[in-house]
């Protein structure tokens, strides 16, 4: 288990703010937790900076002989990521070129081109080069789940990285998931396929480069269950002084000991376009892919005016009133342990309380109230009652 906890502009209008809540954010927190890009052409390299001292091109093929000074924001080179080559001589070495291969030790890289001239003069390379403008995708990553039972049946998530068209020219930062059972190398999702959903916070402006918000990132096994509340603001009422939280969670199917199964995946969004839980099958297994609901299935009592009782802490003993959440795949499946459900008015903002899974560990969990403020609607509830609610991620920092 580990958890991760940065700070980040809601911005898009400068490199290093950019580099600061992708890169150093999403990108290392999914790497922290044990996920790995695969190797599909054409992902984005954040902050990738090269000098390169010759090339040589014989049968197709390119192999650059470079070196890359280490620092947090330029990140290593590899094997599926697009690369723009600058500087050299003959031009023809010159262009954007997606890896097809890294030797690291030896200082090389390759790429599928064909240049007539055999020698070279020294250049540059560089990966990401610019920040997002008034349109669209800056880039994107296709990441792989690494625990055991990713040897039959891995998630793959193809994540990429926007800037909101709507407001500020571009430069409000959103974030766009789809989950997937394989892909075709080259970034298209194949197998079974759901989304693309968006994970981030409402259509809102930019907040600038200086303002900094919390992000939270938490997961469990190598490379296997992972949860992430970006942008976590400080008031539990979303308006246009600062985004509203992003929520992201994708987590194994449990046994009725709280194992992880190989049944299916739980993933959990919260974001600009609209909200949603949805289920990940195994291709071929005969499962639907695509299991949508509008809100979290919990046990928390509720009316069609609103949750019940009414605004009050416990009911007698003192304690608060939370739930887990439940996937819902047809049937109602063992709960989650990566979130938890509660009242608003139960606990506060970033505040962290336990509950009980699966026998009797206590699980720490980060509250939030500042999500997609229509996230936890339940059938026939209005949204005045949604916007009381609260939920969390699972936050033990041990194993």
């Amino acid at each position: 288990m580990g958890i991760r906890q940065t700070w980040c502009p809601y911005d898009n209008s400068t490199n290093a703010a950019v580099l600061a809540w992708a890169k150093n954010g999403l990108n290392a927190a999914l790497y922290a937790a044990g996920w790995r890009q695969t190797t599909d052409a054409g992902q984005i390299g954040w902050g990738t900076s090269i000098t390169i001292a010759s090339a040589t091109s014989t049968g197709g093929v390119t192999t650059y002989t470079y070196t890359q000074p280490v620092s947090s924001t330029n990140q290593p080179i590899f094997q599926g990521m697009s690369v723009t080559v600058a500087g050299m001589l003959p031009v023809g070495y010159n262009g954007t070129y997606n890896i097809t291969g890294v030797n690291a030790g030896a200082g090389t890289f390759t790429v599928a081109s064909t240049v007539a001239s055999p020698s070279s003069q020294a250049g540059t390379g560089a990966g990401f080069t610019g920040y997002g403008s008034a349109a669209a995708i800056m880039g994107w990553e296709m990441w792989r789940s690494q625990d055991a039972l990713s040897a039959t049946f891995p998630l793959y998530l193809k994540i990429e990285y926007w800037g909101n068209t709507v407001f500020s020219g571009g430069y409000s930062p959103l974030v766009r998931i789809t989950p997937c059972t394989s892909t075709d190398g080259a970034g298209t999702c194949t197998g079974n396929v759901i989304g693309p959903s968006w994970g981030g916070p409402s259509a809102m402006g930019n907040m600038g480069p200086t303002v900094l918000y919390e992000c939270d990132y938490s997961w469990y096994g190598s490379g296997a269950s992972f949860a992430c509340l970006l942008w976590r603001t400080t008031t539990n009422t979303p308006n246009v002084a600062h985004p509203p939280t992003g929520l992201l969670c994708f987590e194994r199917s449990k046994d009725t000991n709280g194992n992880d199964t190989g049944d299916y995946w739980t993933c959990t969004y919260s974001g600009w376009a609209g909200y949603a839980q949805q289920s990940m099958f195994p291709f071929g297994s005969g499962g639907l892919s695509n299991i949508v609901s509008n809100c979290l299935p919990m046990i928390l009592p509720n009316s069609t005016s609103g949750y019940c009782p009414p605004a009050a802490v416990g009911t007698g003993t003192g304690g608060v009133q939370m739930s887990p959440i439940f996937p819902w795949v047809g049937s109602i499946g063992n709960p989650q342990t990566m979130l938890l459900g509660a009242r608003g008015v139960d606990v506060q903002e970033s505040q962290v309380v336990q509950m009980q899974f699966y026998g009797t560990t206590n699980h720490n969990y980060l509250m939030t109230k500042t999500y997609y403020p229509t996230f936890m609607v339940p059938p026939g509830q209005t949204l005045a009652a949604a916007i009381t609610g609260a939920i969390g991620i699972r936050w033990d920092a041990g194993a």
